[in-house]
């Protein structure tokens, strides 16, 4: 239905999915991410707020319905074999979780394997870019440093030919609440 209305993500493109925390754009960011690679695409998940297990245990809770985070009681059999039957799923899919820190980090693994060809990247999400640090690491203020992130984020999104999306958190303000 969101390829529908907005026609789809398209090559070069940067998009924001800005909301305050805790409306769910990791949750949003994830789904996109595993629905791409469910249709064969190859998706590189750039984390810079949870760590790639995290987000792993999240789309295998996604997929099987089990929650995987503070369980007090052991898998049952059952399970145990949706669980492995989910992981081995995933392992066939071509998403890719990687946790940075800042843009020329990500800029090092597109290079590496989409430039070369070794595994050309279809989808870059990334999670969120208020974490990450720009390039130049001399900014006066928050803002410059988010707003170089985003110039480079963009710029190589039209450099690779590839979507990116990516997560913004709004300030609690933004609302008008």
């Amino acid at each position: 239905m969101l390829n529908k209305a907005t026609n789809g993500m398209h090559k070069g493109q940067y998009i924001i999915i800005a909301a305050r925390p805790g409306a769910g754009k990791t949750t949003f960011a994830e789904n996109v991410a595993f629905s791409a690679a469910s249709m064969g695409k190859t998706v590189l998940f750039a984390s810079a707020e949870m760590p790639g297990e995290d987000i792993y245990r999240r789309t295998l809770t996604h997929m099987t319905g089990i929650n995987l985070f503070f369980r007090e009681e052991k898998l049952s059999e059952t399970e145990k074999i949706e669980v492995d039957y989910a992981m081995k799923q995933l392992q066939k899919m071509k998403l890719f979780i990687h946790e940075f820190r800042s843009t020329g980090q990500l800029e090092a693994i597109l290079k590496e394997k989409h430039e070369k060809g070794k595994l050309p990247i279809d989808l870059v999400v990334v999670d969120y870019i208020q974490l990450l640090d720009a390039k130049n690491p001399n900014y006066k203020s928050n803002y410059e440093r988010v707003s170089a992130v985003s110039r480079e984020l963009t710029a190589m999104a039209k450099s690779y030919k590839i979507p990116f999306l990516c997560c913004a958190q709004l300030g609690r303000g933004a609302d008008g609440g």
